[in-house]
Formats: C-alpha cells, sequence, structure tokens
C-alpha cells in the first residue's frame, strides 16, 4: 500500500496544488448538498405531518418550527434548498473538469518522460527493446496510469463529500448513522481483501498486455515470411490464442470487482429491508422518519461504495503506473551520453585514427585500428561480408556509438569537442530499406523541417533521381504514398529516401547498403545518380557488393581495416 501511495504521490508532482484545489472544491460541493438536505428534511416532515414532528435533531428541529411560525420560512426554505442544489452541482462539475485537466496533464507527462528516455536510451539497449514494449510503455501505459490517478483524485473528492453528508446524518439521526457506518466497515475490508488480490490480476493482465503486443508484432513484421511459407494457418491460430489470453486476464480484472459490487449491493438490500421493517412494525416511528432515512442512506451509501471501488480501481491501475515509472528510471539509467560542445559551422575533413569498437560485455572485438581521412568529392566504401562491423562503423561515425578505442575528428579536433546534434544536422542519411513514413511524397521529403520549400524539394528530387516517377504520380508531390511507401517499388523508396537525404543541404551524406534489396536495373540507376552527386558531398557508402566499388575513391576492407585506394 505504501509503494501505490508513494506512486501516486510522486507523479503528482508540479500539480499538487490544482489537485488540493479540485479536492477542496468537491468536497464543498458536498457540504452544500449536506445543506440542501437539511433544508429538504424538515420540509418532508411538514409535509406528511404538520402536527407530529418527529425527533429529527436540534437543527431541523429548529428550521421545522420556522415553517410552522411562518409562510414565508417555508417558501425561503424552498428556495434555499435549490440554491444550494444548484451551487452543490455547479461545484462539482468545476472539481470534475480539473480532476480531468490534472489527469490529462499525467497522461501526457508519463508520454513526454518516457518518450524522451526512449529518445536518448543508448544505442545498444534500444536495441533491446522490443516494439511491442514501446508502443505499450508509450499508449497504453500512460493512458491507464493516467486513469489510476483519476480515479483516486474523484475517491478523494467523494471522501470530502461523505464526511459532510455523515455529518449531515448525525444531525438527522444517530442509531441510523452508526448502522451506515457499520455497512461501510464492512465494504471496507471487503474491498480491502479483494484490492489484495485484484493487484494480482491486474499484473496478469499487465502480463498479457506485453505478450500479445510483442507477438502480434512479430507476426505481421514478418507477414510475407509467413504467407509465403504456409504459416498462415498458424499464424492465425496464435493470434487468436493471444486474443483469447488477454480478453480472459482483462475479463477476470474487471469481472472480479462487479462480483464485489454484487455482493455489496445484495448487503445494502437486506440492511435497508431491515430499516424498514423496524420502522414500519416494531419501532412506531411516523412515515416522514422513514422518508429522511431513505433519502440520507440513498445519496451516503452510494458514496461510500464509490470510495471504495475507486480504491479497487486505483489499486488496480498503480500496477500500471508503477510499471510505467519503474520503466523511465531503467532507461534514463542507460541515457546515451551526448556531448553539448561548440556548435559545427563549416566542415573540411573528417578522419579516423585507430578506431576500435566492441559492444559492453562482449569480448569480441568487432574491428580495430581503423583509420581514413575523407573530404567533399570523396566516396568511401565500407566493403565486407554481412556481420563485419559496417553498420556499426556508421553508428560510431553518427554517434549513436562511442569507440571503445580511437578518436574521430572533424578537421583535427575531437568529435566529442562538437555539439552532437550539430554534428548530424550535417550529415544525410540513406537506410537499407529506407524508412517512408505515411504522408504525401512532400511530407516525406521534407519530413521534420522547420519550413517546407517545394521547390527546393523537386530540386532534390532531380538530383535524387526521383523527380519523373514523382510526375508520374496522381497528384505529384502530394500524392499519399501510404504506410512504409507501400505504393512505390524498392528503388523508388530509395531514391525519395536520398532526396530526404540532400534536402537537409549535407556535408555528409551516408549510405547503409542503399542497393541490397533492389533489383539489378534499379541498383545501376542508384549508383549512376550517387556518382553524378559526388562532386558535391562527401560520401560514405557500405556495400558488400562490387559494383559499388566503381564509383569508390577508397575501400576499406572490414573488420581487417584495410584501407586501399580505388584509382
Amino acid at each position: 500500500m505504501k509503494k501505490i501511495v508513494k506512486a501516486y504521490w510522486s507523479v503528482l508532482a508540479g500539480l499538487r496544488l490544482r489537485t488540493t484545489v479540485a479536492v477542496i472544491i468537491s468536497g464543498l460541493s458536498g457540504m452544500l448538498e449536506g445543506t440542501a438536505f437539511l433544508f429538504l428534511v424538515p420540509i418532508l416532515g411538514q409535509g406528511i405531518s404538520k402536527t407530529q414532528s418527529g425527533d429529527y435533531g436540534p437543527l431541523p428541529r429548529m428550521i421545522g418550527s420556522i415553517i410552522q411560525n411562518f409562510d414565508r420560512g417555508k417558501i425561503s426554505l424552498f428556495l434555499c434548498f435549490i440554491l444550494a442544489a444548484l451551487l452543490s452541482a455547479l461545484l462539482k462539475l468545476i472539481a470534475d473538469g480539473l480532476m480531468l485537466t490534472i489527469r490529462n496533464r499525467i497522461e501526457q507527462n508519463i508520454r513526454r518522460d518516457v518518450g524522451m528516455a526512449l529518445f536518448h536510451v543508448d544505442w545498444p539497449n534500444f536495441l533491446s527493446l522490443k516494439i511491442g514494449e514501446i508502443g505499450k510503455s508509450v499508449l497504453t501505459e500512460a493512458t491507464t496510469a493516467a486513469d489510476g490517478c483519476h480515479t483516486m483524485l474523484s475517491m478523494l473528492g467523494q471522501c470530502l463529500i461523505s464526511i459532510f453528508l455523515i455529518i449531515v446524518s448525525f444531525m438527522i439521526s444517530v442509531p441510523m448513522t452508526l448502522v451506515t457506518f457499520l455497512f461501510g466497515g464492512l465494504t471496507a475490508a471487503v474491498y480491502y481483501v479483494g484490492g489484495r488480490r485484484a493487484v494480482q490480476h491486474a499484473k496478469n493482465w499487465f502480463d498479457s498486455t506485453s505478450s500479445i503486443a510483442d507477438r502480434i508484432g512479430e507476426l505481421f513484421n514478418h507477414l510475407k515470411f509467413i504467407r509465403g511459407s504456409g504459416f498462415t494457418p498458424s499464424a492465425i491460430k496464435q493470434t487468436q490464442r493471444a486474443y483469447q489470453d488477454y480478453s480472459n486476464s482483462y475479463f477476470k480484472s474487471v469481472y472480479y470487482r462487479s462480483l464485489l459490487r454484487f455482493f455489496l449491493e445484495c448487503t445494502a438490500a437486506f440492511v435497508m429491508a431491515a430499516f424498514l421493517a423496524y420502522g414500519f412494525f416494531w419501532s412506531g416511528e411516523q412515515p416522514e422518519w422513514i422518508i429522511v432515512f431513505l433519502a440520507v442512506f440513498y445519496r451516503l451509501m452510494p458514496r461510500l461504495n464509490a470510495i471504495q471501488e475507486g480504491f479497487y480501481t486505483a489499486t488496480i491501475y498503480s500496477v500500471w503506473l508503477i510499471k510505467a515509472q519503474e520503466r523511465i528510471e531503467l532507461l534514463r539509467k542507460f541515457r546515451m551520453r551526448e556531448t553539448h560542445g561548440q556548435q559545427l559551422t563549416t566542415v573540411s575533413t573528417f578522419e579516423a585514427k585507430r578506431l576500435a569498437y566492441h559492444y559492453p560485455n562482449h569480448s569480441r572485438i568487432i574491428f580495430s585500428n581503423i583509420q581514413f581521412s575523407l573530404q567533399k568529392d570523396k566516396l568511401l566504401l565500407l566493403l565486407g561480408d554481412s556481420g563485419s562491423g559496417k553498420s556499426t562503423l556508421l553508428d560510431l561515425i553518427l554517434g549513436l556509438l562511442e569507440p571503445t578505442e580511437g578518436q574521430l575528428l572533424i578537421d583535427g579536433e575531437p568529435l566529442t569537442e562538437f555539439d552532437t546534434e550539430s554534428w548530424r544536422s550535417r550529415i544525410g542519411l540513406v537506410l537499407q530499406g529506407s524508412p517512408i513514413f505515411h504522408g504525401t511524397v512532400l511530407e516525406n521529403i521534407t519530413f521534420f523541417s522547420d519550413s517546407v520549400d517545394e521547390k527546393k524539394a523537386w530540386a532534390c528530387a532531380e538530383k535524387a533521381d526521383a523527380a519523373a516517377y514523382i510526375r508520374d504520380l496522381p497528384q505529384g508531390m502530394n500524392t499519399p504514398i501510404g504506410e512504409k511507401g507501400g505504393r512505390l517499388s524498392g528503388g523508388q523508396r530509395q531514391r525519395l529516401a536520398l532526396a530526404r537525404a540532400l534536402y537537409r543541404d549535407p556535408w555528409l551524406l551516408i549510405m547503409d547498403e542503399p542497393t541490397s534489396e533492389l533489383d539489378e536495373d534499379s541498383q545501376m540507376r542508384v549508383i549512376e545518380t550517387l556518382k553524378s552527386l559526388k562532386p558535391h558531398y562527401a560520401m560514405i557508402m557500405s556495400s558488400h557488393r562490387p559494383e559499388a566499388m566503381a564509383i569508390a575513391d577508397s575501400i576499406l576492407h572490414l573488420p581487417s581495416g584495410r584501407l586501399q585506394d580505388n584509382p
């Protein structure tokens, strides 16, 4: 329980004053509701019998005497009742709005913190994350945790409202209030025991959410292999099994709460029946006493039940909140070290000096003693088999990894002396199977740019040999190309990715296996395009295809590190 309270308290950092105001306003609405009820009690009694007063307590008796002696007082009480009820409803609306605003802010904060931690986690640890885990942490965990916070705030507001209603019920009938307390204590005990069981159900639900995200993500990411291999029926069975597991865990988590509510509602019915029997057959009390009891019981008991259900729900959702907080702390622990040195304005040469790398906690050296120098109008080809370290070397150049030994230099100064993002902004990147994003052609070329210059986008498309096919599209630059560029061929997607890289006005073009997934004709078109661009940029291209050697000025063989001029 202490861990749950601590989690909710910490997530309210920066919002605690607003939270306090919202809870107080909710409590004031309860006070006005109780006041309205006090105005109503003597009116009900007077309406049933003007001669028999009944024992309501000191304050209702005083208000009742006003009714008996002054007709104007009766009208005033009706008006006061309406005013208090309306103000109570208005304050409750304001409190609900504030609580919902706090809930949305919490959701945004969790998503922001998770997103920032993911964007800055070091590269080896990011590669170990599962896509399903990333999606769940950004979307599902943030929403569910925020819902838990909203439930907790609503529960606190209901507590204050219940306190005022209990005070009112004491003023009307002490015995009735004591029995109500007994019933409230019973519900608290039931929900406390149920809450402990609910945490386990919530953990099972949380685990099944992770499992289904991973399984479904894997299957649909490899759908081509699954279909082509005839595994579709088996894949369908796996997805159905995953859906069923999730449904079962969710059902148990939610239905258990319904069972508790059923038990308490049945108990409440028996309690109410016992009071009615006592009032009608044994106590000899006046009918207005029974009406008062029903009014109080049906105003107070839903509040007490709401508190218990709120506690139960907040307990369940605390699992998601705690997991989100633990994930954020873990990701921050492995934050990538980024330099914030001098801004990079111009670049003349880029060099590697005795570069070596091996992954953390692995003894195998990927490569060592790597040396090269690069200037504009030169292309360095990284040549080697799959797994030889080509992509790892590019990750070092991009600042995603730090070398185990040696240095990378810009105009003779260590790369670590410069601002990391400033260096990356001078790089145009084309990857193997470069990402194409959902949107138009223009949006893909100008992706993440501060301004959109369609004329410049067309110029970059011309340089990348993409303008011709873009003109043939139904809406030209404004043609939607679908998720992952599904409407384009492999060669068209690579040329579009090259246009995007050129739009940044880079000093260095980095291409990681840009032709590996293309047919022979598309490969040659890309190679010819790069040849025409070479005089304007420094270039590094990784490949294991000999066709790329024709345009390279020097070749770095990996993993040996042998540098070969290519006249």
